[in-house]
């Protein structure tokens, strides 16, 4: 499980224009940047497309075209949560196989990713999203006001970027977008 997150991509993962013009709409930052130093990009409110369309290589069955809507613009983390933010937040280090400050968290499970959520909303004043009680967790819902991971069409959306291809990059994935090894191209 990967934390509140996106792979980075400079400067922000959404178009200039959209990002910038539903902030303003909204009289808020386009970006911001917590107490600890995460960065946070604006996401608009709106309808969007989701899915894949039925000709998409490597498309899942699950993946079918369908309209959205995001009734909140929301702030999404502009890169995945670092070992350096969880060791901050936590005061231990994480669970990952690779390590690095520098480097996402991982090897955590779903309980790991809301405590964490919950601690940063604690570090930062903030009400917590989750309740977590004999090892089940409860959802305040996404008007809460801490942190919280993102639902998955505002993690799609995210990623898609306002694009309509599998990546917000286009077709396909080059070594310097994504795919650290330059193995596959798809």
């Amino acid at each position: 499980t990967r934390i509140a997150g996106m792979v980075e991509i400079e400067p922000w993962w959404l178009p200039a224009e959209l990002q910038t013009s539903g902030a303003v709409a909204y009289g808020l930052p386009v970006a911001l940047e917590n107490t600890v130093g995460m960065r946070f990009a604006f996401v608009p409110a709106g309808s969007y497309t989701l899915g894949s369309p039925s000709n998409e290589p490597f498309r899942e069955i699950e993946e079918p075209l369908r309209q959205v809507s995001v009734s909140r613009a929301f702030y999404l983390s502009a890169t995945e949560v670092t070992q350096a933010h969880w060791t901050e937040i936590t005061g231990r280090k994480p669970p990952s196989i690779f390590v690095g400050g520098d480097l996402p968290v991982d090897s955590i499970d779903g309980i790991e990713a809301v405590r964490f959520c919950n601690a940063l909303s604690a570090a930062e004043n903030l009400e917590a999203c989750y309740i977590e009680q004999t090892g089940r967790v409860g959802f305040l819902g996404v008007h809460a006001p801490g942190y919280r991971l993102p639902t998955e069409a505002e993690w799609e959306i995210a990623c898609r970027a306002g694009s309509r291809t599998p990546f917000s990059t286009g077709a396909g994935l080059a070594t310097d977008a994504a795919n650290f090894d330059g193995s596959d191209s798809q």
